[in-house]
């Protein structure tokens, strides 16, 4: 095929792709009820509230939620705990539209088409063939809460797009560290501290990885301006968090809302709560809960495949390629991967936390884990192109794809649609 050809095919994947994800958040933002099951209430309260009275640093013990769309604030407390950023760029839109939901809902779309698009650019540019780039472009929109939460009012859109910047920039870095590159990567990790801490610290262990493999392979470090960049990115990153810790003694303002009266706890040990919460993290998989076991096998099957890329990353690491632009894939592809071990582990430690002081059992969320999903869609696109085993490349990619659409948000809609329902929730 000529270069010609395969820009021309490989635009088309994106098209479709970023076409497939605005039906899904379309679909989403007409059909699900407000307010949706996913805090948007508390969202569009939050947003409400620096309306009335901005703040960088809002006093989260003062935050309450709204009655409904129309009514006023109630006495009930608001258990977000996320940066003002996101809320106060939405305040203005909230008011030009006269408190409309779906015009909330369908910025917030934009919001995530915007950071999809972004990935899409940036996967592209280490991805070279137009399989391989259809596979990513499919593989990044697949991600079954992706469409779900794009529709609605959620604070998760704002930091998908702050991820995006970021995973821009360290591919960018990764090709070829320099100081626009880093700008971007810090820009980008700037952002993810000011819309929530979950994607900072994905995209915080993503970075260290990644460096820490082009390090092992180069032997040679970036010009020392460039960690000084990024360091200075951090430390903008890390003031919503640092502010956290100087008002209320955490990292995140901690609310009462969901405590468990003690007569009415459950008593788990360390490992019966472990097992506890991997099982509500696979029925929690799919778009639309519970997540049945066809769906869960596609969960599973992402796992396999993804250490399966791991394992031909660190070994393309110790022997490049001959293309630099792949190698760097591999990188990024196998930092974002791996950075899912110390995200979990910190994620599993915090709900243990919380459910020794409040009794709460439901902080596990696969949904947060759209951070680290663009290095997951990385990573099947390089297996599919270095696939190990020829003769199961195309089985495996149909029955992942399948799998993946099967759980997909874009899918369940139609199904009802098809009945004749149009309300979800």
């Amino acid at each position: 095929m000529t270069d010609a050809n395969n820009a021309r095919v490989s635009r088309a994947a994106a098209a479709c792709a970023l076409a497939f994800h605005a039906l899904g958040g379309l679909l989403a933002a007409l059909m699900d009820r407000f307010p949706s099951s996913l805090d948007e209430l508390q969202h569009l309260s939050f947003i409400r509230a620096m309306g009335m009275r901005p703040r960088v640093l809002p006093n989260y013990d003062d935050l309450r939620v709204l009655a409904g769309p129309a009514g006023g604030f109630t006495n009930a407390p608001n258990y977000l705990n996320h940066p003002s950023l996101y809320y106060m760029l939405m305040a203005p839109l909230d008011r030009l539209t006269g408190g409309s939901v779906l015009a909330l809902r369908l910025a917030n779309l934009g919001l995530s088409l915007a950071a999809v698009a972004i990935l899409l650019a940036a996967g592209f540019k280490v991805l070279k063939g137009w399989r391989e780039r259809a596979v990513f472009a499919g593989a990044l929109v697949l991600f079954p809460k992706l469409a779900a939460v794009a529709g609605l009012i959620n604070n998760d859109n704002g930091a998908l797009l702050a991820v995006a910047v970021a995973v821009f920039g360290l591919i960018a870095w990764q090709r070829a560290p320099s100081r626009g590159a880093v700008l971007v990567l810090a820009l980008g990790v700037a952002l993810c501290g000011w819309t929530k801490l979950t994607v900072l610290l994905m995209i915080g262990f993503s970075v260290a990885i990644a460096e820490g493999l082009r390090l092992w392979r180069t032997r040679r470090p970036a010009p020392w301006t460039g960690y000084v960049l990024l360091g200075a990115g951090l430390a903008v990153a890390a003031i919503p968090s640092l502010a956290n810790l100087a008002a209320y003694g955490r990292l995140l303002h901690h609310s009462d809302v969901f405590t468990v009266p003690a007569g009415e706890r459950a008593q788990l040990s360390p490992l019966q709560y472990l097992w506890l919460f991997a099982r509500y993290m696979a029925e929690k998989w799919a778009a639309l809960e519970p997540t049945d076991l066809i769906q869960q096998l596609g969960l599973y099957l992402v796992l396999g495949l993804a250490a399966v890329s791991v394992r031909l990353g660190l070994a393309r690491v110790i022997r490049p390629g001959e293309d630099a632009d792949e190698d760097a894939g591999w990188r990024v592809a196998t930092a974002m991967i791996l950075a899912t071990l110390p995200v979990l582990a910190t994620h599993v430690w915090f709900g243990w936390r919380t459910f020794r002081e409040d009794g709460f059992l439901e902080m596990a969320q696969m949904r947060y884990y759209y951070g680290l999903w663009p290095g997951f869609a990385l990573g099947l696109a390089l297996l599919w192109l270095r696939f190990p085993w020829p003769s199961r490349r195309r089985p495996l990619t149909m029955a992942t794809g399948f799998l993946l659409a099967s759980a997909s948000f874009s899918f369940w809609a139609l199904i009802m649609l098809l009945k004749g329902q149009t309300r979800i929730g």
